[in-house]
């Protein structure tokens, strides 16, 4: 298993939903998706929630205390499950193989 992890901040206008749908659209299925947001005041946390809903791969962390990216990355690192870890920005989009590339042996 692949655990692809996300660290966000004030993103309610950036491309959220476009970035986990290039994520749930992967030939390679076997995968968890971890959504850090770090004490967003926007939005971020009812998108992050509504895609949570939408796929039980999906799993949103939310932080009380701004800690910056390498806090919510280390927050993704330890609930991980994956044998692999990804890390990907919330404006990154994947080629619909991209990770069955990656994990070809």
């Amino acid at each position: 298993m692949i655990s692809i992890i996300m660290s966000t901040y004030k993103e309610e206008e950036s491309l959220l939903r476009q970035s986990i749908e290039s994520i749930l659209n992967q030939t390679y299925e076997d995968f968890e998706i971890l959504i850090i947001d770090d004490a967003s005041a926007d939005r971020t946390s009812e998108i992050a929630l509504s895609l949570e809903e939408e796929d039980e791969r999906i799993r949103f962390i939310g932080t009380l205390k701004k800690g910056g990216v390498a806090s919510a990355k280390n927050t993704g690192i330890y609930q991980a499950s994956g044998n692999y870890i990804m890390f990907l920005n919330s404006d990154d989009e994947l080629e619909p193989n991209a990770l069955k590339r990656m994990t070809y042996v």
